[in-house]
C-alpha cells in the first residue's frame, strides 16, 4: 500500500515549502496517494500521517475519542511536553470534549450570527477609518496598513484594551505565530523560541492585569462575562481569563488579517473579477466565501491518536496509538473532486454555481473543534473589503508579496501596493 511504504513524498511540515505560496502540486501529489499518507519529517525527527481528503478531516474532527487535541496540542508544531502541559494545555484550542465546550460557551453568545450582526456599523466606520489614512496616498503596505487594523482593533475593543496599542499586539502575535519564519524570529531555532515564549508572556500578563482591573465591576463587557462565568462548577480564575483573552487575541486577529490580504491578492491577479466587484456589490458573499476556500488561514491542525485506528474514511491506514495525524485544509479545499478541475483558481462565481459548495469547505473545520469566530472574520472581510473596492481603482502590485515560512499559518508578510482614488 502507498501510506506503508517508505515516504516518497516531501515534508509538508517543512516551513520553507511554503515560502513562495503553497505549492498545489506538492499538495495534490500527497493528496491523490490515499485519505491518509505516512510522511517522514526529518527536521523534527518526528513522523505524521498527512490528511489531505475532505472525509478524512471529517472523519478526524468527529471523533474525538480517537484523536486528541490534548496529549500534543493541536498546533502541528514540535513543542517541548513541558510547553504543552503547562502553556498549549491551558487554551482550549488544545482541550478535548467535554471540557473545551465548557470554555466555549462563556464566550459563544459574542460571535453568533445574530450578534455578530449588531457589530456591522462599528466595523464599517474603523474601515472607512482604516482606508482614509492611506487613500490620499496612492501606495500602502497592505498587511499592516490596511488588513490587520480592523480585525485587531476589533478584537482589543472586545477587552477595552486601548487601540493605539495595536502596534504592540501586532508585533507580539506575529512572533507567537511565526517562529519559524527568519524575519520574525532570531537566526536560531532556540532564540525564535524564546522570542515567542517573551511574546506569550506579555501578552498574558497584560490579560492578567485586565482581569485584576475588571473582577466585580458593573459593566457588561466581554472581561466581566468571562469572569463572572464557571469552568466545571468553578468561577473563572484570573488564569483561566488571561489564556482565553491570549487565545482570542492571537487567533483571532491573524487569521483574519490573512484571509483579507489573500482575498485582496486574489483579486488583484484577477482584476476582471475586482471590476466586477466594484460594478455588482451584491456578489461580495459569494466571493467571501472563495477566498477562504482558495486561500485556508490556518493549513493545518494536529490531533494525536489514542489508540489503534484502521478506518475506511482514512485508507485503512494502520495508524497506531500516539501517532501524529495533521489535517490540511487547504489540500482538502482545492480538491478538483469536491470543487472541479479549476479548484486551485479563484472564481468567485463558484459558489453561485456549485450547489454543495458550503457543505464541502473546510476552512473553519468542523465538529466541537471548529472556529467560533468564523462569523465575525466573514464580516471583518466583507466589511473591508467592499471600503476597498468602493474607493480604490486599479490596484497593482508594486513589490514582491512576501510570505511567512510557515506550514501552520498562510501568513504574507508584506503586500506592497499601489491604487488610485476611485472617481479621480
Amino acid at each position: 500500500m502507498t501510506n506503508s511504504a517508505k515516504c516518497p513524498f516531501t515534508n509538508l511540515l517543512d516551513p520553507t515549502l511554503i515560502a513562495n505560496g503553497v505549492p498545489e502540486k506538492i499538495f495534490a501529489e500527497v493528496r491523490e496517494a490515499g485519505p491518509a499518507v505516512k510522511i517522514e519529517d526529518p527536521i523534527t525527527g518526528v513522523p505524521y500521517w498527512a490528511v489531505t481528503q475532505k472525509e478524512g478531516i471529517d472523519f478526524v474532527s468527529m471523533h474525538n475519542e480517537l484523536f486528541s487535541s490534548a496529549l500534543r496540542a493541536a498546533t502541528p508544531m514540535e513543542d517541548p511536553q513541558e510547553t504543552v502541559d503547562n502553556i498549549m494545555g491551558k487554551m482550549f484550542l488544545n482541550m478535548d470534549p467535554p471540557l473545551n465546550l465548557e470554555y466555549r460557551k462563556l464566550i459563544r453568545d459574542n460571535f453568533l450570527p445574530g450578534t455578530v450582526a449588531t457589530y456591522q456599523e462599528k466595523a464599517e466606520r474603523v474601515a472607512k477609518e482604516v482606508i482614509d489614512a492611506v487613500i490620499d496616498r496612492g501606495e500602502c503596505e497592505f498587511v499592516e496598513d490596511v488588513a490587520a487594523e480592523l480585525p485587531l482593533i476589533t478584537i482589543l475593543e472586545f477587552f477595552n484594551i486601548p487601540t493605539d496599542q495595536r502596534k504592540q499586539f501586532f508585533d507580539w502575535t506575529n512572533d507567537m505565530f511565526f517562529q519559524d519564519d527568519p524575519a520574525f524570529s532570531d537566526a536560531d531555532r532556540q532564540g525564535a523560541e524564546s522570542r515567542a515564549l517573551d511574546a506569550s508572556a506579555n501578552v498574558f500578563m497584560t490579560f492578567m492585569g485586565l482581569a485584576t482591573e475588571w473582577r466585580g465591576r458593573p459593566e457588561k463587557n466581554l472581561c466581566t462575562q468571562l469572569l463572572n462565568g464557571e469552568i466545571r462548577g468553578e468561577p473563572v480564575s484570573d488564569e483561566d481569563f488571561a489564556w482565553i483573552a491570549l487565545m482570542l487575541m492571537s487567533a483571532g486577529n491573524e487569521s483574519t488579517r490573512t484571509a483579507i490580504t489573500h482575498g485582496m491578492r486574489n483579486l488583484m491577479e484577477n482584476p476582471e473579477q475586482y471590476r466586477f466587484l466594484q460594478e455588482h456589490p451584491e456578489a461580495l458573499d459569494d466571493a467571501v466565501e472563495e477566498m477562504l476556500r482558495k486561500n485556508t488561514s490556518f493549513i493545518t491542525m494536529r490531533r494525536t491518536a489514542t489508540q489503534d485506528v484502521c478506518a475506511p474514511e482514512l485508507g485503512n491506514a494502520d495508524i497506531k496509538k500516539g501517532d501524529k495525524v495533521v489535517m490540511f485544509y487547504h489540500a482538502s479545499n482545492n480538491d478538483p473532486r469536491l470543487f472541479g478541475e479549476d479548484a486551485t483558481q479563484f472564481d468567485l462565481t463558484r459558489p453561485k454555481r456549485q450547489s454543495d459548495f458550503k457543505a464541502n469547505v473546510r476552512s473553519f473545520g468542523i465538529g466541537k473543534h471548529n472556529c467560533l469566530g468564523m462569523h465575525l472574520a466573514k464580516l471583518e472581510m466583507k466589511v473591508q473589503l467592499a471600503e476597498i473596492l468602493k474607493r480604490m481603482d486599479n490596484p497593482q502590485f508594486s513589490g514582491p508579496v512576501t510570505y511567512i515560512h510557515s506550514y501552520f499559518v498562510q501568513g504574507i508578510r508584506s503586500m506592497p501596493i499601489t491604487f488610485t482614488k476611485r472617481g479621480e
